[in-house]
């Protein structure tokens, strides 16, 4: 991937990379992983930006040269993107052997697959400390008007280090501006969810991010309520605050030309780390209760994610439940045109989640015409809107009974859903990056 070189007129913008190389020997992309991806794949393509980028780490802030920018745009490319997924097919194979066996069958152990990042990524890191001699020099350059050019904007979208402050006081004695992104405020408003003590770590992210940003960044109008609110409670002036939705990889947003798979048992998919907000415990005794009405005719669950933290007694049953071998898998580093093929062929998407700041996977989910039944929270209602079933998290009856509906391809609550779900009109990174740009443009302008 190039990066261009500036031209005149152009708008600077230096880019936190931080966490997308620390991420890129991880199979799979997270939410935040999949913004910190889209915004270089399309920032490095506008012609009224000048993109660099740039790391805030142990080793201070620094721009990195536009060769080694294009090296880590390259290789997280290589890693990540379903175009270049060689893997897919046998991926596909795997899971499809399970889907299409008949009733009864023992679920297989999936192997992480490998992503060409890993072996790539130690390379990049000596190249890097190697590059960052230079990076302070750079950083200098770049936030210091130069030749009537305003200085550079920094961009920081992922959460990474944030809760860090000694990190970012080097924009206090920028004279550029700075924009931070809030992906949810879940740490302080449900910190049982939470790792212990996250809660004061992301109470640091958002004093940083107070301290200095000029604009901020949020996924959804519900999140802008909640930091708003955190701002009046705590006593003070928020600086602007802009709600922007995420957009749907372009996976999802290719023609319906995929043959689905055609299992012998229904099928229904969940797609999220295993931690304890995801709700995967209901899930599980839903399953637990279908298995005992319906024996080895009981649907399947497909479980799309990593483990994650405190929540031994989910993967206890995951491990040691003997009536989950038979219809419940997990299924850890997929990639996007695996989750895609799988998610048409779904009789539904779950997501029983108790807190979310967006909610990606239903939302790729409904793009491909696949119903979703989530949770009743507000900011499912504000990215679902009418096109996705919506239940009480802890009403595990209501749970069983819609599962039990749509395992029925026919039924008419799941027709009625299919057709709402054909209706959605997905956010794209296009529509996302371009309203962006115009804020970036805009505070540009602004400083001149």
């Amino acid at each position: 991937m190039t990066i261009s070189a500036p031209a005149g007129g152009r708008t600077a913008v230096a880019f936190d990379v931080t966490r997308l190389i620390r991420r890129l020997d991880n199979p799979a992309p997270t939410g935040i992983d999949r913004v910190d991806m889209a915004y270089t794949r399309f920032l490095s393509k506008l012609p009224e930006i000048d993109l660099h980028m740039m790391t805030t780490d142990v080793v201070g802030a620094r721009v990195l040269s536009r060769s080694m920018s294009e090296r880590v745009l390259d290789i997280a490319a290589s890693g990540w993107d379903p175009v270049s997924d060689a893997s897919a097919v046998a991926e596909q194979a795997e899971i499809l052997a399970f889907l299409e066996a008949p009733y009864g069958v023992r679920r297989p152990e999936f192997a992480e697959r490998d992503t060409a990042s890993t072996q790539k990524r130690g390379d990049l890191l000596r190249a890097l400390r190697f590059d960052q001699f230079c990076g302070g020099r750079r950083l200098r350059r770049l936030f210091e008007p130069r030749d009537g050019r305003p200085p550079a904007t920094y961009l920081h979208v992922s959460h990474s280090n944030l809760n860090k402050a000694k990190r970012f006081h080097w924009l206090s004695r920028s004279r550029g501006a700075a924009v931070f992104f809030i992906h949810d405020l879940i740490p302080l408003n449900y910190p049982e969810f939470c790792r212990e003590d996250e809660a004061a770590r992301h109470m640091e992210r958002i004093e940083t991010v107070h301290r200095h940003a000029d604009l901020i960044l949020v996924n959804s109008e519900s999140t802008k309520r909640d930091l708003i609110q955190y701002f009046e409670t705590t006593g003070r002036e928020p600086a602007r605050i802009e709600a922007v939705p995420l957009g749907i990889e372009s996976e999802f947003l290719r023609p319906r030309d995929i043959r689905p798979p055609n299992p012998v048992v229904p099928y229904f998919v969940v797609v999220g780390t295993i931690e304890p907000r995801k709700n995967h415990s209901l899930l599980l005794q839903v399953w637990r209760r279908l298995v005992e009405r319906h024996g080895a005719r009981a649907p399947r669950l497909v479980i799309i994610g990593r483990r994650g933290w405190e929540n031994e007694s989910v993967f206890n049953q995951l491990e040691r439940a003997s009536f989950l071998d038979r219809h419940v898998v997990e299924c850890n580093g997929m990639s996007d045109v695996t989750m895609r093929y799988l998610l048409c062929g779904a009789c539904a998407l779950l997501t029983p989640s108790f807190a979310e700041g967006f909610g990606l996977p239903a939302a790729e989910a409904l793009t491909l015409g696949t119903p979703v039944i989530a949770s009743d929270l507000e900011t499912h209602n504000e990215v679902y809107g009418p096109y996705a079933d919506y239940l009480d998290p802890i009403d595990g009856r209501a749970w069983l009974q819609a599962i039990e509906e749509f395992s029925d391809r026919d039924s008419p609550r799941r027709l009625n859903a299919c057709a709402r779900a054909r209706m959605y009109s997905p956010p794209t990174w296009q529509g996302h990056i371009a309203r962006v740009r115009d804020l970036l443009l805009e505070l540009n302008a602004a400083r001149a």
